[in-house]
């Protein structure tokens, strides 16, 4: 009974930690957001120092998984949900390095950043969708996850404007550099892969917790 006791303990810690590096990276997410928009490059400097919590976290939640995989054999539905965490934290750990790149690019661009408003508003959109679907994770609600998903066309809606607006600039573009158009294409890329990121945590989160016959169609 008690390494049944300790056992299921572990399984809650791996389970709290994976969702406390989530919240670390949505934190993350809304200072380089807030940091951008000031043109603050000081607390882009602090969002890296989560950057590099974020993954040392990731690695020692996956070795922490493998390692009561490969001691404890878990029950069938205790390996869907450590399955689960570990595919969580690569995603959030993708999702760090595409917001460190986000940051670098808004240090070397400064006050050149053109059509920010638009970049803000899909980075809004993207913490959004991160928060939810943390929030439908831990909770196990597959409706918001499903919400989540569909999501995801708002910002794909949105970087396909921004897209098309800088092909139409670099063709003449006003001061006769293309480097701001080019930061501003490279900070909406990125933005559209941290959303794209959230959407295959959230199609893990079903292939390992609801039908996976009806989802695994959604990873392939």
């Amino acid at each position: 009974m008690q390494i049944r006791s300790m056992y299921d303990q572990e399984l809650r810690d791996i389970q709290r930690d994976a969702f406390h590096m989530g919240n670390l990276v949505s934190e993350a997410m809304v200072e380089v957001m807030r940091a951008c928009h000031r043109r603050d490059f000081t607390a882009i400097e602090r969002a890296y120092k989560k950057d590099e919590e974020a993954r040392r976290m990731r690695m020692a939640i996956n070795d922490r998984v493998l390692k009561v995989v490969a001691t404890q054999s878990p029950l069938a539905a205790d390996l869907r949900k450590l399955f689960f965490l570990m595919h969580l934290c690569d995603e959030l750990g993708r999702i760090t390095a595409q917001l460190t790149g986000i940051g670098h690019t808004s240090m070397q661009m400064g006050e050149q950043v053109i059509l920010f408003e638009e970049i803000y508003r899909m980075a809004d959109k993207t913490a959004t969708m991160l928060d939810h679907m943390l929030g439908a994770a831990a909770s196990g609600d597959e409706e918001t996850i499903q919400r989540v998903i569909a999501m995801d066309d708002e910002v794909d809606v949105i970087y396909e404007q921004l897209s098309r607006e800088c092909g139409a600039r670099t063709a003449a573009p006003a001061d006769g550099s293309m480097a701001p158009l080019l930061g501003t294409y490279k900070m909406a890329k990125r933005w559209e892969g941290i959303a794209d990121s959230v959407v295959n945590a959230c199609r893990w989160w079903l292939y390992f917790n609801a039908d996976r016959e009806k989802y695994k169609g959604l990873l392939i």
